[in-house]
């Protein structure tokens, strides 16, 4: 997901991110009850979801999918294919 926002800099474009995702999963747990029963999700798991999210930074994610045997070196992008190994 890609936020787009004039004037705003890294950290803003991150906390609009943080509040959008956060406002998916509250309206999920909001109005998808039964179905998130369904596939044995409990929809106060995603009422919880509450900003800030942790963060790290990209040194510290490219080296914890090498830890996890992920074929990817330092200048990489980390793509979707990345991001589902």
């Amino acid at each position: 997901m890609e936020v787009e926002e004039p004037f705003c800099d890294l950290e803003k474009t991150m906390e609009m991110q943080e509040e959008f995702i956060t406002y998916i999963c509250h309206k999920l747990a909001e109005e998808c009850e039964k179905e998130l029963k369904k596939l044995r999700r409990d929809p106060q798991d995603l009422l919880k979801i509450k900003p800030p999210f942790p963060r790290i930074t990209y040194d510290q994610a490219i080296e914890i999918l090498q830890k996890d045997g992920v074929k990817i070196k330092w200048g990489d992008d980390i793509t979707w294919v990345i991001e589902k190994s």
